[in-house]
């Protein structure tokens, strides 16, 4: 058996079940609002948990303040920014990837992560979709994804399923 040969047969091996939403470099939308650029990197373990990481750049529609890096607030207080979102996969599944889409006009974040007490592999494993909707904050120009609403989407739902944009939206 050769090198190559064996180097394809780990690289199907250890590469993750599903596809990333956005996989590496740059992915540009627009709305109303502005320009959203999102970056993502591949970061490979060596093993069965690869993962992307994405973050956020913003350009304001009239402003003259340029690209600005978009955190993650999950709380009003702002205490709690990320400025990257992780994907996470094992070899079967994904386990936490993210979308953007464009919602009357506003660009969302969804965050869908699969919720299990002991494996993934557990008959009661579940999905959590999180939303976040891009806003300016008002003591200051910074655009950030602020937490809005998350919903159990229940057992037997995949990520890819949970991110579909045909999928419903309802929130709590």
């Amino acid at each position: 058996m050769s090198i190559r040969a064996v180097v394809l047969a780990l690289a199907l091996v250890l590469s993750p079940a599903e596809a990333q939403q956005y996989p590496g470099g740059t992915h540009r939308f627009e709305s109303p609002q502005g320009e959203l650029a999102i970056h993502s990197g591949f970061v490979n373990n060596w093993n069965a948990h690869t993962f992307n990481v994405y973050s956020f750049l913003f350009k304001p529609v009239n402003s003259e303040l340029g690209w600005q890096q978009v955190p993650v607030v999950e709380r009003n207080d702002g205490s709690d920014l990320k400025f990257t979102v992780l994907t996470a996969n094992t070899v079967d599944f994904t386990l936490r990837d993210a979308r953007v889409a464009v919602v009357h006009g506003t660009f969302e974040l969804w965050v869908a992560q699969k919720i299990y007490k002991e494996s993934p592999y557990d008959d009661n494993v579940s999905v959590q979709l999180r939303r976040y909707v891009l806003v300016q904050t008002e003591d200051e120009e910074r655009w950030v994804f602020q937490y809005a609403s998350s919903r159990d989407l229940g057992r037997g739902t995949t990520i890819e399923q949970a991110l579909n944009p045909r999928s419903r939206m309802k929130t709590k």
